[in-house]
Protein backbone atom coordinates (compact mmCIF):
# COMPACT_ATOMS: atom_id res chain seq x y z
CA UNK A 1 0.00 0.00 0.00
CA UNK A 2 2.75 2.44 0.82
CA UNK A 3 4.48 1.39 -2.54
CA UNK A 4 1.05 1.97 -4.71
CA UNK A 5 0.84 5.68 -2.87
CA UNK A 6 4.20 6.65 -3.92
CA UNK A 7 3.81 5.91 -7.19
CA UNK A 8 0.80 7.71 -7.19
CA UNK A 9 2.44 11.03 -5.66
CA UNK A 10 5.14 10.53 -7.84
CA UNK A 11 3.07 9.88 -11.20
CA UNK A 12 2.83 13.40 -12.63
CA UNK A 13 6.29 14.19 -12.02
CA UNK A 14 7.73 11.18 -13.47
CA UNK A 15 5.50 11.47 -16.94
CA UNK A 16 5.75 15.36 -17.28
CA UNK A 17 10.32 14.77 -16.99
CA UNK A 18 9.54 11.99 -19.44
CA UNK A 19 7.30 14.56 -21.81
CA UNK A 20 9.57 17.06 -21.25
CA UNK A 21 13.02 14.84 -22.18
CA UNK A 22 10.81 13.84 -25.57
CA UNK A 23 10.79 17.59 -26.50
CA UNK A 24 6.51 17.70 -25.69
CA UNK A 25 4.80 20.10 -23.60
CA UNK A 26 3.99 19.30 -20.08
CA UNK A 27 0.71 20.10 -20.22
CA UNK A 28 -0.01 19.21 -23.86
CA UNK A 29 -0.74 22.51 -24.86
CA UNK A 30 0.80 23.20 -27.97
CA UNK A 31 2.31 26.60 -27.75
CA UNK A 32 2.07 27.26 -24.13
CA UNK A 33 5.00 29.88 -23.26
CA UNK A 34 4.70 28.95 -19.50
CA UNK A 35 3.49 31.67 -18.04
CA UNK A 36 2.81 31.03 -14.43
CA UNK A 37 0.19 33.90 -14.23
CA UNK A 38 -2.12 32.19 -16.88
CA UNK A 39 -4.35 28.85 -16.86
CA UNK A 40 -2.82 26.90 -20.19
CA UNK A 41 -5.04 25.02 -21.11
CA UNK A 42 -8.36 22.68 -20.71
CA UNK A 43 -10.35 22.54 -23.77
CA UNK A 44 -13.63 24.01 -21.85
CA UNK A 45 -16.24 24.99 -24.58
CA UNK A 46 -17.71 27.23 -22.61
CA UNK A 47 -14.40 28.83 -21.15
CA UNK A 48 -14.82 28.13 -17.43
CA UNK A 49 -11.40 26.79 -16.52
CA UNK A 50 -11.90 27.42 -12.80
CA UNK A 51 -15.30 25.53 -11.50
CA UNK A 52 -16.28 23.61 -14.91
CA UNK A 53 -20.19 24.91 -14.03
CA UNK A 54 -21.55 23.34 -17.45
CA UNK A 55 -20.03 19.62 -16.68
CA UNK A 56 -22.88 17.10 -14.93
CA UNK A 57 -22.03 14.27 -12.73
CA UNK A 58 -20.43 10.87 -13.88
CA UNK A 59 -22.52 7.79 -13.95
CA UNK A 60 -22.11 5.82 -10.71
CA UNK A 61 -20.31 2.72 -10.22
CA UNK A 62 -19.73 1.85 -6.56
CA UNK A 63 -19.73 3.47 -2.97
CA UNK A 64 -17.27 4.00 -1.05
CA UNK A 65 -17.31 4.76 3.02
CA UNK A 66 -19.28 1.88 4.09
CA UNK A 67 -18.07 -1.22 6.30
CA UNK A 68 -18.71 -3.56 3.91
CA UNK A 69 -16.54 -0.94 0.76
CA UNK A 70 -13.01 0.12 0.23
CA UNK A 71 -12.67 2.23 2.47
CA UNK A 72 -14.24 2.76 5.59
CA UNK A 73 -15.34 6.39 6.09
CA UNK A 74 -17.01 8.78 8.18
CA UNK A 75 -18.48 9.73 4.96
CA UNK A 76 -19.88 7.38 2.28
CA UNK A 77 -20.23 9.39 -1.49
CA UNK A 78 -20.70 7.11 -5.29
CA UNK A 79 -17.84 6.63 -6.95
CA UNK A 80 -17.63 7.11 -11.10
CA UNK A 81 -18.00 3.94 -13.22
CA UNK A 82 -14.26 2.57 -13.65
CA UNK A 83 -12.71 4.34 -10.93
CA UNK A 84 -11.08 2.43 -7.98
CA UNK A 85 -10.68 2.97 -4.49
CA UNK A 86 -8.44 1.49 -2.11
CA UNK A 87 -7.81 1.87 1.80
CA UNK A 88 -4.88 3.98 2.92
CA UNK A 89 -3.54 3.62 6.53
CA UNK A 90 0.27 5.04 7.03
CA UNK A 91 -0.50 4.92 11.37
CA UNK A 92 2.48 3.02 11.54
CA UNK A 93 4.83 4.48 8.95
CA UNK A 94 8.24 5.55 10.35
CA UNK A 95 9.39 7.45 7.54
CA UNK A 96 9.28 11.16 8.42
CA UNK A 97 8.80 12.09 4.26
CA UNK A 98 5.75 10.15 3.90
CA UNK A 99 4.65 11.70 7.20
CA UNK A 100 4.52 14.88 5.54
CA UNK A 101 2.42 13.09 2.30
CA UNK A 102 -0.13 11.67 3.83
CA UNK A 103 -1.03 14.26 6.90
CA UNK A 104 -1.73 17.85 6.32
CA UNK A 105 -2.19 19.60 9.71
CA UNK A 106 -5.38 17.59 11.46
CA UNK A 107 -5.90 15.74 8.85
CA UNK A 108 -4.79 12.32 7.52
CA UNK A 109 -5.36 10.71 4.00
CA UNK A 110 -7.64 7.39 4.08
CA UNK A 111 -8.95 6.86 0.97
CA UNK A 112 -7.39 6.80 -2.63
CA UNK A 113 -9.54 6.85 -5.98
CA UNK A 114 -7.53 6.15 -9.00
CA UNK A 115 -9.48 7.83 -12.20
CA UNK A 116 -6.48 5.82 -14.59
CA UNK A 117 -8.76 2.52 -15.23
CA UNK A 118 -11.30 4.96 -16.08
CA UNK A 119 -8.81 6.78 -18.65
CA UNK A 120 -7.96 10.05 -16.75
CA UNK A 121 -4.70 10.52 -15.17
CA UNK A 122 -5.36 11.70 -11.70
CA UNK A 123 -6.62 10.42 -8.28
CA UNK A 124 -9.55 11.52 -6.37
CA UNK A 125 -8.33 11.76 -1.90
CA UNK A 126 -10.58 11.92 1.01
CA UNK A 127 -8.81 12.89 3.69
CA UNK A 128 -10.32 12.64 8.17
CA UNK A 129 -9.77 14.98 10.39
CA UNK A 130 -10.85 14.01 14.11
CA UNK A 131 -11.39 17.94 14.57
CA UNK A 132 -14.49 19.91 14.12
CA UNK A 133 -14.02 23.11 12.04
CA UNK A 134 -15.15 26.48 13.25
CA UNK A 135 -14.85 28.17 9.82
CA UNK A 136 -15.14 25.75 6.96
CA UNK A 137 -13.43 28.27 4.51
CA UNK A 138 -10.77 28.68 6.83
CA UNK A 139 -10.12 25.06 7.26
CA UNK A 140 -10.35 24.08 3.56
CA UNK A 141 -8.04 27.34 2.91
CA UNK A 142 -5.68 26.44 5.58
CA UNK A 143 -5.70 22.46 4.08
CA UNK A 144 -5.10 23.24 0.21
CA UNK A 145 -2.31 25.80 0.71
CA UNK A 146 -0.65 23.49 2.93
CA UNK A 147 -1.20 20.61 0.78
CA UNK A 148 0.72 22.21 -2.52
CA UNK A 149 4.22 22.50 -2.46
CA UNK A 150 4.27 24.75 -5.49
CA UNK A 151 4.18 27.61 -5.96
CA UNK A 152 0.23 28.75 -5.20
CA UNK A 153 -1.02 31.48 -8.27
CA UNK A 154 -4.29 31.63 -8.03
CA UNK A 155 -7.34 30.33 -5.64
CA UNK A 156 -11.05 30.75 -5.20
CA UNK A 157 -13.54 29.62 -2.64
CA UNK A 158 -17.32 29.45 -2.50
CA UNK A 159 -20.58 28.43 -0.62
CA UNK A 160 -21.21 24.25 -2.05
CA UNK A 161 -23.95 21.88 -1.37
CA UNK A 162 -22.36 18.81 -0.39
CA UNK A 163 -25.10 16.08 -0.28
CA UNK A 164 -27.43 17.93 1.84
CA UNK A 165 -25.01 19.61 3.53
CA UNK A 166 -24.26 23.70 3.20
CA UNK A 167 -20.33 23.66 3.14
CA UNK A 168 -17.67 25.44 0.99
CA UNK A 169 -15.43 24.31 -1.82
CA UNK A 170 -12.16 25.26 -2.56
CA UNK A 171 -9.82 25.32 -6.02
CA UNK A 172 -6.13 26.17 -6.40
CA UNK A 173 -3.97 26.92 -9.38
CA UNK A 174 -0.32 26.33 -8.84
CA UNK A 175 2.56 26.04 -10.92
CA UNK A 176 5.73 24.49 -10.18
CA UNK A 177 9.35 26.48 -11.80
CA UNK A 178 10.65 23.30 -12.19
CA UNK A 179 8.33 21.35 -14.43
CA UNK A 180 7.04 24.80 -16.49
CA UNK A 181 3.20 23.71 -15.97
CA UNK A 182 0.00 24.84 -14.35
CA UNK A 183 -2.36 22.49 -12.26
CA UNK A 184 -5.27 22.59 -10.69
CA UNK A 185 -6.38 20.65 -7.61
CA UNK A 186 -10.42 21.42 -6.27
CA UNK A 187 -11.60 20.00 -2.53
CA UNK A 188 -14.51 20.02 -0.47
CA UNK A 189 -14.64 19.84 3.41
CA UNK A 190 -17.26 17.63 4.78
CA UNK A 191 -18.40 18.25 8.21
CA UNK A 192 -19.06 14.45 9.25
CA UNK A 193 -20.22 13.85 13.10
CA UNK A 194 -17.16 13.83 15.30
CA UNK A 195 -15.15 14.12 12.09
CA UNK A 196 -14.48 16.27 9.37
CA UNK A 197 -13.75 15.11 6.03
CA UNK A 198 -12.21 16.80 2.78
CA UNK A 199 -12.58 15.33 -0.34
CA UNK A 200 -9.58 16.56 -3.09
CA UNK A 201 -8.99 15.91 -6.42
CA UNK A 202 -6.36 17.04 -9.23
CA UNK A 203 -5.21 15.39 -12.50
CA UNK A 204 -1.55 15.12 -13.90
CA UNK A 205 -2.64 18.45 -15.59
CA UNK A 206 -5.25 21.06 -16.48
CA UNK A 207 -6.58 18.23 -19.08
CA UNK A 208 -6.67 15.86 -16.81
CA UNK A 209 -8.01 17.83 -14.19
CA UNK A 210 -11.08 18.49 -16.50
CA UNK A 211 -11.62 15.11 -17.39
CA UNK A 212 -12.01 14.46 -13.42
CA UNK A 213 -14.19 16.90 -12.35
CA UNK A 214 -17.83 14.66 -13.42
CA UNK A 215 -16.61 11.84 -10.85
CA UNK A 216 -16.05 14.64 -7.86
CA UNK A 217 -19.26 16.87 -8.82
CA UNK A 218 -20.78 12.83 -8.32
CA UNK A 219 -18.80 12.59 -4.87
CA UNK A 220 -20.04 15.82 -4.34
CA UNK A 221 -23.64 15.35 -5.17
CA UNK A 222 -23.94 11.87 -3.12
CA UNK A 223 -21.74 12.50 0.03
CA UNK A 224 -23.34 12.55 3.17
CA UNK A 225 -22.59 11.26 7.33
CA UNK A 226 -22.17 7.96 7.93
CA UNK A 227 -21.05 8.13 11.41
Amino acid sequence: MLARFARGVLTAALVTTALTACGAEPDGSPGDDGDSGTSSAASNPGGDNTWYDTASPASAGGTVGGDDSPCPLPVTFDVAEGWQAEALDFSDTESEEFAALTTNGSFAVRCEIDAGPAGAVGHLRVWISDEQPRDPEDTLRTFLEGDSSERITDESYRDAQAGAAETVEGTVLTYSDLLEENRRTRAVVVPAAEHTAVIEFSGFDLIEHEAMVPGYLLALDTVRASR
